[in-house]
């Protein structure tokens, strides 16, 4: 056995340093050159900056390579020719329009075979949040309750209601308070 040379724990004959020294020593402190935060940064990584937007705010504008210089009329000639004559294969690369693949014209479409959390979530897009419970008329609304226990895509099938009538209308508040009582015993 060894000792790390840092803080004298011992260690494998094989190694210089604990694990929590080694990974002390590899961790640098650095200062970002853009907004002068301080980060951390391991010796193999050459970072000059916090993050990739630092980076690219600070080569923007008059700091980029590229400021104030413009394309010769050959360069540009060039570009023009390259891009000149490229036509988008429609079987290939398709635009759609807004609205175009929306709903059943979408090939994904599933109809009424569509699962517990995809139909919430199309119902939350078609049925409008009150600001209060449709049930007690007192609280927000935070789930949608299936009214008739069979889930079909039918918007007046559901209603926004808040958790204490959600758990009333399942009968789940009873369920947990019979659990309650089960374990208090």
């Amino acid at each position: 056995m060894a000792n790390c040379i840092d803080c004298g724990k011992e260690v494998d004959y094989r190694q210089k340093r604990c694990r929590g020294c080694y990974d002390k020593n590899r961790e640098r402190k650095q200062t970002c050159l853009y907004c002068s935060a301080l980060f951390k940064a391991s010796p193999s990584q050459d970072r000059k900056y916090c993050s990739k937007k630092c980076e690219g705010l600070a080569r923007s504008g008059k700091k980029n390579s590229f400021y104030g210089k413009h394309h010769t009329e050959e360069t540009k000639k060039l570009i023009s020719q390259a891009t000149t004559g490229h036509k988008v294969n429609p079987a290939t690369h398709r635009y759609f329009k807004k609205g175009e693949t929306a709903g059943e014209k979408n090939n994904f479409w599933k109809g009424d075979e569509v699962g517990y959390a995809a139909l919430h979530s199309w119902v939350r897009r078609h049925k409008p949040k009150p600001n209060v419970c449709e049930c007690c008329k007192e609280k927000l609304p935070f789930d949608l309750a299936n009214i008739s226990g069979q889930y079909k895509r039918d918007v007046n099938d559901y209603e926004w209601v808040c958790r204490k009538c959600h758990m009333t209308k399942d009968k789940r508040n009873i369920l947990v308070l019979s659990n309650l009582k089960q374990f208090r015993k």
